[in-house]
């Protein structure tokens, strides 16, 4: 996977915040750190630090996904399903079990139905359309 392109992705997307906001159950702070006490103010070196430590553990762990198989050697999906856990968490991914059933049968085009009608992509529906075409086409969007 083209780490570069997913922390770049990531930094537009989660944007940047050097003091922490409430977000969900805690706080978060830099580019979507998550914590569940209120963190200090950070600065942009500092939150490039946690984003890629926070990158590589949400990649790490989804190597072990079930369904990591099924996206591995395309960039663009591997990208897509890191950036969903990313936002959403693995709890939160694994709720998308008609996406993971859909990518285990390598039917990319239903899995990209399926994060299209979801929460997220109604909270958050320019990333999450970008994200479905990527795991449909298996291509970059800009």
């Amino acid at each position: 996977m083209d780490f570069d392109k997913l922390l770049a992705t990531l930094r537009v997307e989660e944007g940047f915040s050097a003091d922490p906001y409430p977000d969900g159950c805690g706080w978060s702070v830099g580019y979507g750190h998550w914590s569940k006490g209120k963190p200090e103010p950070v600065t942009k070196d500092i939150a490039d630090k946690m984003l890629h430590t926070d990158a590589s553990t949400v990649s790490a762990r989804l190597q072990g996904f079930p369904c990591w198989y099924d996206v591995e050697r395309n960039d663009a999906r591997e990208r897509a399903l890191t950036e969903m856990c990313f936002n959403l968490g693995f709890a939160g991914l694994q709720k998308f079990k008609r996406m993971l059933d859909a990518i285990k049968r390598q039917d990319f085009h239903s899995a990209a139905i399926e994060i299209m009608d979801s929460k997220a992509a109604e909270m958050l529906p320019k990333r999450y359309a970008r994200i479905a075409v990527m795991m449909k086409t298996g291509e970059d969007v800009a």
